[in-house]
């Protein structure tokens, strides 16, 4: 009875993070495949320990080896997974009202709302999108349990395979078209970036830092909108992307002192195992992404 009364109180994810872990072999292999950090693989692995009473993993050299115990867990508890996964396979078939959450720095979407919650409906009748515009976005490296689908900017080589690109960019130093911002004049080079959330914000930063230039962080920006305005003010420059720029900026004659910045990717990137739907956002967000806008073609004419 004490083993039954166990096994009901087993969370399914802490299961799918031991399959993963016989998997993969190892704790940052099994975090890459689950979409989460390293850190959060071994506090699953610790909680599904202490749940079934004792330790489930043991180093082994720079792998990790399952103990007699988590080899038991690992033969009874796959096939709860599989159950589990399948009951939400069905419950999506019959069409269960869920809820999608969303996490994007792009603000854009928002100008598409309407007609995105038109053809979701359209598609699932049963589905509601919850949308949380939050710029900070463009430094997680991980989607987190709490949202379905996230939907920003990573550099390209953090793109990972089952990831939407909806584009490629290259990274640019502009400043305002009236402010060149010369680094030969004895004083402090005045830098335009996003918060310490942002990884552009360590990208230029570390740039200026490698060429030898002298700088400061003049202003901080929550979003691609409030950068351009105070670049094409005359508060400093910035490293930015072709597409996000605006009119008001030029290219920073400075540039070719500092090293060649990486390219940047657009991606949509779904949650493990989050509701179908979620798939078919997915795709709508990637193609709306994707289209060209008039905006675009202003900031670089």
């Amino acid at each position: 009875m004490e083993v039954q009364n166990v096994m009901v109180r087993l969370d399914p994810e802490l299961l799918r993070t031991l399959l993963a872990v016989d998997e993969a072999d190892t704790a940052s292999r099994a975090a890459e495949l689950l979409h989460v950090s390293e850190s959060a693989v071994s506090a699953r692995l610790r909680k599904l320990g202490d749940v079934t009473g004792a330790p489930i993993v043991r180093p082994s050299g720079r792998s990790i080896a399952l103990t007699p115990h988590g080899k038991r867990v690992l033969d009874a508890g796959r096939g709860l997974v599989h159950a589990h996964d399948d009951v939400v396979r069905r419950l999506g078939a019959v069409d269960a009202p869920i809820t999608l959450r969303v996490l994007t720095n792009e603000v854009f979407f928002l100008d598409t709302i309407a007609e995105l919650t038109d053809q979701m409906r359209g598609l699932h009748p049963h589905v509601t999108i919850e949308w949380n515009v939050d710029p900070a976005v463009l430094r997680y490296p991980y989607i987190d349990e709490d949202f379905d689908l996230v939907a920003c900017q990573v550099l390209e080589t953090a793109a990972q395979p089952a990831d939407r690109v909806a584009w490629t960019d290259d990274l640019h130093w502009i400043t305002g078209t009236n402010h060149p911002h010369d680094v030969d004049d004895g004083r402090s080079l005045p830098l335009v970036t996003f918060r310490p959330t942002c990884f552009y914000h360590d990208l230029g930063q570390r740039a200026l830092d490698d060429a030898g230039i002298d700088h400061h962080l003049a202003v901080l920006c929550p979003t691609f909108a409030a950068l351009n305005t105070a670049v094409a003010a005359g508060a400093g420059v910035a490293v930015l992307n072709t597409r996000n720029r605006r009119p008001g900026s030029a290219p920073w004659i400075h540039a070719a002192r500092l090293p060649t910045l990486p390219r940047i990717a657009q991606i949509c990137r779904v949650r493990p195992h989050a509701p179908p739907a979620t798939h078919d956002l997915a795709e709508l967000l990637t193609t709306i992404a994707a289209a060209p806008r008039p905006e675009d073609d202003a900031a670089t004419a």
